[in-house]
């Protein structure tokens, strides 16, 4: 790994060969190739930001988008008890596609793109009351998942995973579409 990070750090990705577009899609491509015969791997993951990146396993590529959305949720409890009181709660949502590369582009879907595809569905959740839809009365993360995937419909077709995570260290994956 030392000489593709010396060869990497503080260079311009696009002056060297076969990265002159060097989209996350293509760099974790482009790293998987020079390491699968020297390491034993089964992914190259590139976080293009804090919330988007690139996954490729040497036959396919997925990217994520993140999302945070905070939530009134109340918790299931006895109608006297004080853990039922509306509170405020906050989830990162991140939606993988699976896709080929644009030949063009270099990317699955910009993610941009993705981001206002999600905007309707965020915006039905963000600062709502969750407690108010019977399908999200829990605020239960899977209970979320599914009711994302059913309200993002087609408006996505690669989209292939959801992923809700309330704590960062908990959360589910809910598998979804004809990727999933």
């Amino acid at each position: 790994m030392a000489p593709l990070q010396q060869q990497l750090h503080w260079a311009c990705l696009n002056d060297l060969p076969g990265l002159d577009n060097p989209t996350s899609e293509r760099l974790s491509h482009w790293i998987y190739e020079r390491l699968k015969t020297t390491l034993d791997i089964d992914r190259v993951v590139v976080c293009e930001t804090a919330s988007s990146g690139s996954v490729y396993n040497g036959q396919h590529f997925r990217i994520w988008k993140q999302h945070s959305l905070d939530s009134a949720v109340r918790l299931a409890a006895a109608a006297d008890d004080p853990r039922r009181r509306i509170h405020g709660h906050t989830y990162q949502v991140a939606l993988h596609l699976v896709g080929d590369l644009d030949a063009t582009l270099g990317w699955v879907t910009d993610f941009g793109d993705v981001r206002e595809q999600f905007k309707p569905v965020f915006k039905q959740l963000d600062h709502q009351p969750l407690f108010e839809n019977p399908a999200l009365a829990s605020g239960c993360p899977t209970a979320l998942a599914r009711w994302i995937a059913e309200a993002m419909g087609q408006a996505l077709p690669a989209l292939a995973m959801i992923e809700v995570c309330p704590q960062p260290d908990r959360g589910v994956y809910l598998s979804c579409g004809a990727q999933g």
